[in-house]
């Protein structure tokens, strides 16, 4: 094992493999966009201009900006954004276009969401 490198997963390695079991690596309708913003820098234009670039890939239903409280969080994944596209060819769209774009400085990080989570409103996990 090199140096620097631990057997034990870090705090953060097991805060992105809990955000990473309800992402799906298979194309969902649900786009969860992070790292695009602080939590300190969210305004009540966030949700209104997310929705006007993400509709530029597709007919969007609804974009939901959802600061995560509570726990303990990586400060990149703080604020989620979730964007339901109508179909996933949509999504899939989205997806390739706002993935690893930067915005503010800040690379997006855009993977799909478990629609049964969001529909039942687990934005936390």
């Amino acid at each position: 094992m090199s140096q620097g490198m631990s057997e034990q997963p870090t705090s953060d390695t097991h805060q992105r493999m809990s955000r990473d079991r309800h992402s799906s690596s298979a194309p969902t309708k649900i786009l969860l966009l992070t790292n695009i913003i602080s939590k300190e820098d969210v305004d009540e234009d966030l949700n209104s201009e997310m929705k006007r670039e993400c509709t530029k890939y597709g007919r969007v239903r609804t974009v939901l900006v959802h600061i995560v409280n509570g726990r303990q969080v990586h400060p990149d994944d703080a604020v989620r954004i979730f964007v339901h596209y109508e179909t996933v060819d949509e999504a899939k769209k989205g997806h390739s276009q706002l993935s690893d774009r930067y915005f503010a400085g800040r690379k997006i990080r855009a993977t799909y969401y478990n629609e049964d989570m969001f529909i039942d409103g687990h934005l936390d996990s």
